[in-house]
């Protein structure tokens, strides 16, 4: 298993992207660093290299937000967002499987 990841502006969360050979997805999870516990806006987000496919989660959540995207041998964009990243923050295509 791969893994990737980036604070969001301010160290509020942290996305991390998995990618697994043995089913073809990647996760992707926001996971907050603060209000742990409270639910606040977070959101984690995976696309294909040409931006299709998006696969997301958002909403107020207490721990974490997921996504999961089945991508084989191809490259992908992921990122992620909270109450105080203002919009989502992502990287990529170039995380490739």
């Amino acid at each position: 298993m791969r893994t990737h990841s980036f604070d969001l502006p301010g160290g509020t969360s942290t996305v991390y992207l998995t990618y697994s050979r043995s089913t073809g997805k990647n996760c992707v999870a926001t996971i907050k660093n603060t209000r742990i516990g409270t639910p606040t806006l977070t959101g984690a987000y995976l696309t294909f290299g040409d931006g299709s496919g998006r696969q997301e989660e958002l909403a107020n959540f207490s721990y974490y937000a997921t996504a999961y995207l089945y991508a084989p041998g191809q490259c992908i964009y992921f990122g992620g967002r909270d109450y105080n990243s203002g919009d989502w923050w992502g990287t990529g295509p170039g995380w490739c499987s």
